[in-house]
């Protein structure tokens, strides 16, 4: 009898431990949440639904051709549709880029030395990988312009098919060919492809950067040097104009960063604004011809064509780069303190709203103007606007 009320105790202990270990997985399970749209509250924002637990992103939401949300999140993708059901999920192994999608819904998601396709379904496609060296970037970047994937490596720019077919590799610096010396410390801050040409920001030497610039089957057109730089982003117009916005590392009280416009097949900027702040978050753009710039502190409006400073205006706690709706001229950015601000055309806050954390992705707007904004806790709301 006392061994079988041993027995009997320790199942029992068992049954209860396995119970407490699976709480936390039970709790952490995505849950959605409904609100009514409040009537006669047309000008004020208000939350249609939160999913609770949709998970931490790594980089911003975007729309994949069917119309559903893509979360990048730490080594996994998902889908999500715009009521707010998950559609799908997968695992993807290292990864630690920012997903691009091509025109048929295909993702592409890079890791530190590989690249993996996603079909639209979900289902795993095909993988690309490369030598992993030493002295390879921390952050991988990925371009997609007119079927042709741009992933650049610590070796040089891999040009790819949609198929994930090497057609070349260019290397950053021709007299690498040549030598014998392992190739020096490298680092990637941005990757774009714009009409048929891909812009990368690169250094192969310390702290030394510069855009690099190559046409779709990997040639080397030209390089412009952009110095030591803390960070670096870069932002195409509808001409094919190509915007950078470089936040200098060592940076002077008067000059802390500076944006320039680069016109197609142009080795010198049309212009170039310098910026007196730093901690650059990201750039935007309007159809009306203004570029927006946020920073840890002030939001900054250009003039596209000119670059000139059209207004700036304080916002101490911002965290997010800036979002611009087309139709309304409103720009949405998010802050360190779970604030989703709306910024009218002018640099004046029209509306605030609350959220459950710090809002460091940049805001998602769809063609009706309904906001999907994810939070550093890894909650996911639907916003409706102000009429």
């Amino acid at each position: 009898m006392r061994r079988h009320d041993y027995v009997k105790r320790l199942l029992a202990a068992l049954i209860i431990i396995l119970f407490i270990i699976q709480l936390p997985i039970a709790e952490a399970a995505p849950s959605l949440e409904k609100y009514s749209a409040k009537t006669g509250a047309d000008n004020q924002a208000q939350v249609l639904w939160e999913l609770k637990g949709a998970g931490k992103p790594s980089a911003d939401l975007q729309f994949i051709p069917n119309g559903n949300i893509l979360l990048p999140q730490a080594g996994q993708l998902t889908a999500i549709d715009t009521q707010g059901a998950i559609k799908w999920g997968i695992k993807i192994v290292g990864s630690n880029g920012y997903p691009v999608v091509s025109e048929n819904g295909s993702i592409f998601v890079s890791g530190p030395s590989s690249v993996q396709e996603i079909n639209p379904n979900g289902v795993a496609g095909w993988a690309f990988s490369v030598y992993p060296t030493a002295n390879g970037s921390k952050n991988s970047y990925l371009a997609y312009g007119q079927n042709k994937l741009y992933f650049p490596q610590a070796s040089g720019l891999y040009t790819l098919d949609s198929t994930g077919r090497l057609v070349s590799l260019a290397h950053w610096n021709p007299s690498e060919l040549r030598s014998t010396k392992q190739p020096s410390p490298f680092a990637s801050m941005a990757c774009l492809a714009a009409g048929s040409d891909c812009y990368a920001i690169e250094s192969t030497g310390a702290d030394r950067f510069q855009m690099s610039v190559f046409d779709m089957q990997g040639a080397s057109l030209w390089s412009y040097w952009l110095g030591a730089l803390k960070q670096a982003y870069l932002l195409t117009g509808a001409d094919g104009t190509v915007f950078v916005a470089a936040e200098n590392k060592k940076a002077e009280q008067s000059n802390k960063g500076r944006v320039c416009s680069f016109a197609p097949n142009n080795t010198q900027p049309q212009w170039q604004t310098i910026i007196s702040d730093n901690n650059f978050l990201g750039l935007t753009r309007s159809a009306a011809g203004s570029l927006y710039l946020t920073m840890k502190g002030e939001m900054y409006a250009l003039d596209a064509k000119t670059g000139a400073i059209l207004w700036k205006s304080p916002y101490g706690k911002l965290a997010s780069p800036p979002a611009t709706d087309n139709k309304t001229g409103c720009i949405y950015a998010g802050c360190s303190d779970g604030r989703l601000i709306a910024v009218g055309s002018t640099g004046r806050m029209d509306w605030d709203l609350g959220l459950d954390g710090a809002i460091s992705r940049t805001p998602l707007i769809d063609a009706e103007g309904f906001l999907y904004v994810v939070t550093d806790n890894g909650n996911l709301y639907k916003i409706k606007t102000p009429a």
